[in-house]
């Protein structure tokens, strides 16, 4: 699940509401059912994650994605106390699963300084939403400057 919202953006309830049959492994795509708004959106899985969720699922072919050991879907609460736990026990500090969001699009800026693109991976309707993860560092600036002259 964590690596589904890092590797997508996809807000928690999305991803939680996930059914198998809304992933085309094959095709690197999920269909979110559940999304801001109520609209569904179509988002590209990237191919470790691909995998990953094939290992994951196994043979199942229906049902919730993401469940609780009685086959239960897992809770918004229960995600992120095991996001909590798993950070814990890795060292790192803390993040909430709407930071993995923010990682997420900042990750896709960096790499495509195209703020158009990062609005439709995270589904914003308005630019004004993704204008926060337009950050331009320093040395960039300096290296565009010095170019210049």
């Amino acid at each position: 699940m964590f690596h589904l919202l890092l590797a997508t953006g996809v807000r928690l309830g999305a991803a939680l509401a996930l059914e198998v049959a809304d992933l085309d492994l094959d095709g690197g795509e999920a269909l979110l059912r559940r999304s801001k708004g109520g609209r569904i959106e179509r988002v590209f899985l990237p191919p470790a994650l691909q995998q990953h969720l094939r290992r994951f699922l196994g043979d199942r072919t229906t049902g919730a994605v993401f469940t609780r050991r009685d086959g239960r879907p897992i809770t918004a609460r229960h995600a992120h106390r095991r996001l909590v736990y798993w950070l814990k026990k890795s060292g790192a500090g803390p993040v909430s699963p709407h930071g993995l969001r923010h990682s997420f699009a900042l990750g896709l800026y960096r790499r495509s300084r195209d703020l158009l693109l990062v609005r439709r991976a995270l589904g914003h309707r308005a630019i004004s939403s993704t204008l926060r993860y337009a950050r331009v560092q320093d040395d960039e600036l300096r290296a565009v400057m010095h170019a210049g002259s």
